[in-house]
């Protein structure tokens, strides 16, 4: 599989980043394999419990791996064999959630160094709540910036944010919450 990011252009029209590739092997895949022969009613309509394979920018098995994608593979003579046609499956309905109450303690950051001329001056961390989310919910989410109040390489921040949101109960299923660390410079500027 290989892994594109698709972003509008500048000047119109899109642009495409290639993110890597992710080879699995049928002997490491997560597939209906061992249910073939159990159960003709099942097993095309079974989705495999999936599991983390790594991106890597070539076949180099000893590359670093620059991120991982959640997937299980299903094996049927053919898609019109599924009870559900693979097109209305919402695999996010079958995944359980809850609501949590999530509240993160920002104490401070230090050593930061600037990635220009300008010394660092006001930092603060925005919270990207939007990649815990679905790309149809984040919509309507906004994410979380600390104030950008004390200046320096090494500020205090001391801050709580609350917030809630709706999770996997099942921690394989589980986004991560990202974060950035920019600097206020001047009049909004970042």
């Amino acid at each position: 599989m290989n892994i594109w990011d698709r972003d509008k252009g500048f000047i119109g029209g899109e642009s495409f980043d290639f993110l890597g590739r992710c080879t699995v092997h049928f002997k490491d895949a997560a597939t209906n394999l061992k249910s073939l022969t159990i159960d003709e009613k099942t097993k095309n309509n079974e989705i495999p419990k999936p599991t983390w394979h790594d991106i890597k920018m070539g076949f180099d098995d000893s590359l670093p791996a620059s991120g991982q994608i959640l997937c299980s593979f299903a094996i049927v003579p053919d898609d019109f064999d599924f009870e559900t046609p693979t097109k209305y499956l919402r695999l996010q309905e079958k995944i359980p959630t809850k609501e949590y109450n999530l509240e993160i303690n920002i104490l401070g950051l230090r050593e930061l160094e600037s990635c220009g001329f300008i010394p660092v001056k006001k930092p603060y961390i925005r919270f990207r709540v939007k990649s815990l989310l679905p790309p149809e919910k984040a919509q309507a989410v906004t994410n979380i910036d600390t104030d950008p109040n004390a200046p320096g390489a090494n500020p205090n921040i001391n801050t709580t944010l609350t917030f809630s949101v709706q999770l996997p109960v099942e921690d394989l299923y589980c986004p991560s919450l990202g974060c950035d660390v920019f600097d206020y410079v001047f009049s909004g500027i970042s």
